[in-house]
């Protein structure tokens, strides 16, 4: 996210040194006084939409993680569910919940709800907490 804001705010800083220079030189002097502000705010909204649709979008289509081996009898005394154990090996390789999503083909708040319900399961507080305690507990590798 850092390295969206920074390369935005580089293009936008270098816009901005091209239209002072230009306002210098009498390039500038032929527009109308309400067509200057109008042009840059304009060309503004078409950088920052182009900035988010080549670097902001999320990365759909990554490959879904080799099923490691599984303690189903362990799985099965903790209580989680098949999904919920699908849910849990996307969570240890780091995946967000809009990813999984698009893995398993469901909503985001489907797998909110299965997150929500693997943190109460493994008495867990969040996303690392609950994959470290997953590999301690031998459900996954």
């Amino acid at each position: 996210m850092r390295g969206t804001i920074l390369r935005y705010g580089g293009l936008l800083a270098l816009f901005l040194i091209l239209l002072e220079f230009l306002r210098r030189t009498s390039y500038a002097y032929f527009w109308p006084s309400a067509l200057y502000p109008s042009l840059i705010a304009l060309i503004f909204l078409v950088l920052g939409a182009l900035g988010v649709w080549f670097w902001a979008r999320p990365k759909f289509g990554t490959p879904a993680p080799e099923v490691p081996v599984r303690d189903e009898q362990r799985i099965a005394e903790i209580g989680l569910t098949e999904r919920e154990t699908d849910v849990l090996i996307f969570l240890v390789h780091g995946y967000t919940n809009k990813q999984i999503a698009a893995q398993l083909k469901v909503a985001p708040s489907t797998i909110k709800t299965h997150v929500k319900n693997i943190f109460l399961k493994l008495d867990v507080a969040n996303r690392t907490e609950a994959a470290s305690e997953a590999r301690a507990l031998g459900l996954i590798e």
